[in-house]
């Protein structure tokens, strides 16, 4: 038997995308801390817009706050159809504070104007046209300088796949966000899977994040919150910092909306799935020879597993459905890992 998550038992929420008083947000970072923790969280990444801010005074045994930014790459246009350009950044080291491709003049709000004279970062502080050349240079920057790299909300940003398909080399790629989904102003359907699955087709080996992006956090998780609806739970041997950067390197969890997937692991030729109980499980290829289970009305599935035949699949991964329509999703694995 050989897992591909669920090796070991911790898993740890964790929310990749949010904002706070240091940028547009209306909760400071310990306001923030507090609310995810009541909701079960136990990383929270502060990815305040343009300026990259650690904190580790809110580390402790229970709670690790990710270093990270939100970078932006405006069209120089205005309106509502106007494209952006946005991606997180989540540094490595833990407190590394310097910055990369610092544009002070995209998408800096009065909070963040504070913090502008006393940033550190690399080479030049300069203009970056919206292009697929600008965006590769970032990503580019981004790695060399010790940054995992996250491309946010492409349909809030009015991008399509004709578009990201040009961007070479991000890490993680926002499946579902729950500010952009949720918005009674913005009214846009943040639900990116079908892109996700044909950026795997062409190769491009992204996982997926569930995010939050919350600048106003309800007390309660009604229908008008903007937190809590998405988030990735990362399989990590401890809340510790690097540890939990290595799983996110390897791809080691899942996002989610509420469904659990407890474990995949290949045994002899068999790609097999635990999940907590679903009314549907799905395991997808790239093509159209993938599996579903489906609970029969009033009961409920918690594994499923495929028949693996080399040559027919590319790459495989899960989708967990519960009785809510609520799902979780893993990343792509692909073939050549799985028989490596």
């Amino acid at each position: 038997m050989k897992y591909l998550l669920g090796a070991n038992e911790n898993f740890y929420k964790a929310c990749m995308h949010t904002h706070s008083t240091v940028s547009d947000g209306i909760h400071d970072p310990e306001d923030v801390k507090r609310h995810y923790i009541q909701h079960g969280y136990s990383i929270v990444a502060f990815t305040d817009h343009n300026v990259l801010v650690p904190h580790p005074e809110l580390k402790d045994d229970n709670f690790l706050p990710i270093t990270s930014y939100e970078f932006a790459i405006p069209s120089g246009g205005s309106g509502p159809l106007c494209k952006v350009f946005h991606m997180n950044l989540y540094a490595k080291e833990e407190m590394n504070d310097v910055q990369v491709c610092l544009d002070s003049t995209a998408y800096v709000v009065d909070q963040d104007k504070e913090h502008l004279k006393h940033i550190k970062y690399t080479g030049k502080d300069q203009y970056l046209p919206y292009c697929p050349e600008s965006v590769n240079k970032v990503i580019r920057e981004a790695h060399k300088h010790g940054f995992l790299t996250c491309y946010n909300h492409p349909a809030w940003s009015n991008e399509t796949i004709f578009d990201f398909i040009q961007y070479n080399g991000y890490q993680f790629f926002e499946v579902f966000n729950t500010g952009s989904h949720y918005s009674v102003k913005n009214t846009i359907t943040e639900w990116n899977l079908r892109d996700f699955h044909t950026l795997l087709k062409m190769g491009h080996r992204v996982y997926p994040i569930f995010a939050d992006d919350a600048h106003i956090i309800s007390e309660t998780d009604g229908p008008y919150s903007l937190a809590f609806k998405g988030y990735i739970m990362i399989n990590a041997p401890e809340l510790e910092y690097s540890a939990v950067i290595r799983a996110l390197e390897a791809g080691d969890f899942y996002a989610s909306m509420g469904p659990e997937i407890k474990a995949i692991y290949l045994e002899d030729n068999k790609f097999c799935v635990h999940t907590s109980d679903a009314a549907e499980i799905r395991i997808v290829t790239a093509g159209r020879n993938g599996v579903r289970v489906a609970a029969e009305p009033g009961s409920t599935v918690h594994y499923a597993e495929h028949v693996l035949i080399p040559g027919t699949y590319d790459f495989v991964r899960v989708e967990v459905l519960d009785s809510q329509g609520k799902i979780a999703i893993s990343r792509g694995y692909f073939e050549d890992e799985l028989e490596a």
